[in-house]
């Protein structure tokens, strides 16, 4: 699993891609291992922007650049890999996925949309290590099927 860390790392190189297009969610889940993760289905796009691209201080040129070539592939999950033994680098390994984990245990929580609770719920599977959402000036990073940490954004 990565490290808390980490995810707050990854989280810091996303924010200026969700602030120069705070009207569209950012939602990007992070894994491990070579196979994509279960219950996430690819929304074919038309072009589609190359995949492998770091997930680092230089990913909000290449996600502007992709918003450019298609302005749809703001639809859906983004999906980032790490290989075993590389605990803090992700690539990007899919542009716009559609998520649907099963449920992850009861949820107390009130209804915050779609995107929140299939965070919350996906974040549950073994191979993710957690899901990052940016939504209504909102930051939230979820590991382990919760809601892990939350930042309201200026």
């Amino acid at each position: 699993m990565a490290t808390e860390g980490c995810l707050r790392s990854v989280a810091g190189f996303l924010l200026p891609t969700y602030a120069s297009n705070p009207h569209f969610p950012l939602l990007v889940c992070l894994y491990n291992g070579s196979a994509l993760p279960r219950f996430a289905e690819p929304m074919p796009r038309s072009p589609g922007p190359p995949l492998g691209a770091v997930l680092d201080a230089s990913f909000h040129e290449i996600y502007r650049q992709a918003l450019l070539a298609n302005p749809e592939l703001h639809d859906g999950a983004l999906l980032a890999g790490r290989a075993a033994g590389s605990p803090d680098r992700y690539s990007v390994t899919g542009w716009s996925y559609r998520l649907y984990p099963p449920p992850a245990g009861e949820d107390h929580s009130t209804n915050r949309g779609s995107a929140f609770h299939s965070c919350r719920a996906m974040s549950a599977l073994s191979e993710i290590d957690g899901l990052i959402l940016f939504a209504r000036s909102e930051r939230m990073i979820f590991v382990n099927g919760r809601l892990w940490d939350f930042e309201r954004l200026a």
